[in-house]
């Protein structure tokens, strides 16, 4: 290679090395101490949670944006070091990258609404599915159970949520009976819960029993009471 570069160009009067020496040499700059990072791109929703979710080589965390983008498009981008938010073209969020499931949050970036439900914790749920009854405790209790899940407990946070705003809709007997048939068969998930949930509900509905009174007309012209078939009624109208 080096030779090559030495030798003279057949149309030029000067070799590629006095070439790069002359013209080239004293523009170059020197490279930047940190390693180059490909970036990435991504066009996200921010959520009503007040972040946006990046799923990236199978991971999913979410990272804050100010709540007043609330709803709006935002181009994500990212390298293995930091995540950058865009909104209209204009920066509006920076974060150093995390690989792993959960959130990076900066406080100011949340409505007062959002800042409520990212302050609570499984304790917060625990507490308040006990005071809707024993069967609901136990089943919360085994949604953050560290021994079932290795998940982080912010991952169920919504789920809980929908739990204790579904029992609002339904009566405690039907509800107690959905959380003991989660817990038996191991179900999770919002989806299904409702699902169980709803199916209950509607059986509990059709195992009730209808009772119809029908009036009993009184003094008809055209009534028959028993005297009318024991015959007496008859041979007092003879």
């Amino acid at each position: 290679m080096e030779r090559h570069n030495q030798t003279r160009m057949q149309k030029r009067p000067y070799s590629r090395e006095e070439r790069f020496h002359a013209m080239e040499k004293e523009l170059l700059k020197p490279l930047k101490p940190e390693p180059y990072e490909m970036r990435l791109y991504a066009d996200l929703k921010v959520q009503a949670n007040c972040h946006v979710e990046l799923r990236q080589d199978k991971v999913t965390h979410f990272y804050s944006v100010p709540y007043i983008h609330v709803g709006k498009q935002a181009r994500v981008v990212f390298t293995r070091s930091w995540v950058k938010v865009y909104v209209e073209q204009k920066l509006v969020a920076s974060h150093i990258r995390s690989h792993t499931y959960g959130y990076t949050t900066v406080r100011e970036h949340l409505a007062s609404s959002c800042r409520v439900i990212m302050e609570r914790s499984a304790a917060y749920y625990v507490e308040k599915a006990k005071d809707i009854s024993p069967d609901c405790h136990e089943y919360v209790k085994r949604i953050f159970d560290p021994k079932r899940t290795a998940q982080p407990e912010e991952v169920y946070y919504k789920l809980c949520n929908s739990i204790v705003s579904l029992r609002r809709k339904y009566d405690l007997a039907t509800f107690d009976l959905t959380c003991r048939q989660c817990m038996e068969y191991g179900i999770y998930s919002y989806s299904k819960f409702e699902a169980i949930l709803r199916r209950n509900g509607m059986n509990a509905s059709a195992d009730e029993t209808v009772i119809f009174h029908a009036p009993t007309p009184s003094n008809h012209g055209n009534m028959r009471g028993k005297d009318y078939f024991t015959g007496n009624d008859i041979n007092q109208q003879q």
